[in-house]
């Protein structure tokens, strides 16, 4: 793996060649240069998942999201911005949350475009997935995993070029568990 000065020079170089913008203004910074959202981003993963996990609190959530304000390791989270508001996030983590894929990491999480933009299309999760495959890259990563209980995500992650690794139950929950080949 890339370390020290020349990864972050070369993440720095490589949002600035993909800076993307449009007419609203949409781009995808790292969370560590905007920590001021790491409240919106917990809570948007507090409301998403309290149902689902009883242990799971907002405190927990926030302590999760400062977690991962680096820009030059796993774990690390994107922002997706639109004109300086967040609307989407996703992150890379080493944990490894299924016992038989214990070999296989980076994990994402909380791939998520706030409802009103995510009913617009896929081009809000491609921004997020053409800049999670850029950082990945340049950290040296080739393979992210993935793992959703939501049916309808699993269209969702192979529109994106997501392949099915597996279909079985974790926690009581039938779940997909698939991988990601990053672009060289």
């Amino acid at each position: 793996m890339v370390t020290g000065i020349a990864l972050v020079v070369s993440l720095i170089v490589y949002f600035s060649l993909c800076a993307f913008k449009n007419p609203k203004e949409l781009k995808v910074v790292f969370l560590a240069t905007k920590p001021q959202y790491v409240s919106t981003l917990a809570e948007w993963t507090y409301n998403k998942w309290k149902n689902y996990d009883p242990t799971l609190t907002l405190e927990k959530t926030t302590e999760h999201y400062k977690n991962r304000l680096n820009v030059d390791k796993v774990p690390f989270a994107l922002l997706l911005l639109d004109e300086e508001m967040p609307i989407g996030m996703v992150y890379l983590d080493e944990h490894k949350p299924i016992e038989e894929f214990l070999d296989k990491s980076p994990w994402i999480g909380d791939f998520y475009v706030l409802p009103k933009y995510d009913r617009q299309g896929i081009k809000f999760r491609r921004y997020l997935m053409r800049d999670l495959d850029g950082v990945s890259k340049n950290l040296g990563i080739q393979k992210l995993y993935v793992y959703t209980s939501d049916p309808s995500r699993v269209d969702w992650y192979t529109e994106l070029g997501w392949e099915i690794v597996k279909v079985g139950m974790h926690h009581d929950h039938l779940v997909t568990i698939m991988e990601y080949s990053v672009k060289k």
